[in-house]
């Protein structure tokens, strides 16, 4: 193995901490790889965390873990494995709306475009404020498609019974 990581050394021109860590990563994404797939983990969110997986899985639950393996920045995951709460970046609060731009730890996240139309544009804002309000409090969103306003009124109520019971136990 030792020669095997001097080859690559001298071929990719890179450290060999930068090859451990590598197969550091590797090795955690082969033996987490259906967790990993089940949440849609992809090179986009940071294959860099996975060194990082198995102490966070000592520390958290497993839900938890794979939920903010995927959500969380490098840096913030870190902090999560070591047993740390991350904070909001700089002092910002979580999320913020400005007009027709929702801002998350401080990075623009999403942007709707006026043209739309002011019916449309207020109707994705409303969703979009769900589920900022569902990510700040750890919650989850169930979409629910409703023909017209007499099934949303009739639904309200069964909605409404059944939260109550769900919520007593």
């Amino acid at each position: 193995m030792l020669e095997y990581v001097d080859n690559l050394t001298a071929d990719t021109k890179m450290y060999r901490s930068g090859i451990y860590n590598w197969l550091n990563i590797g090795e955690a994404y082969i033996k987490y790889k259906p967790e990993l797939e089940q949440i849609g983990f992809s090179e986009s969110d940071g294959p860099t965390k996975l060194p990082y997986l198995e102490r966070a899985l000592a520390l958290r639950q497993k839900e938890e873990v794979f939920d903010n393996i995927k959500n969380m920045s490098l840096r913030e995951f870190i902090d999560f494995s070591k047993g740390g709460k991350p904070e909001p970046s700089a002092g910002m609060p979580y999320i913020v709306n400005k007009g027709s731009v929702v801002y998350i730890r401080g990075k623009r996240a999403i942007i709707i475009n006026k043209s739309l139309g002011r019916k449309t544009t207020d109707f994705l804002m409303k969703v979009i404020e769900a589920a900022c309000e569902a990510l700040e409090k750890g919650g989850y969103i169930m979409p629910v498609f409703l023909r017209n306003k007499r099934e949303t009124k009739r639904f309200n109520l069964v909605y409404d019974r059944l939260m109550e019971e769900v919520r007593k136990r």
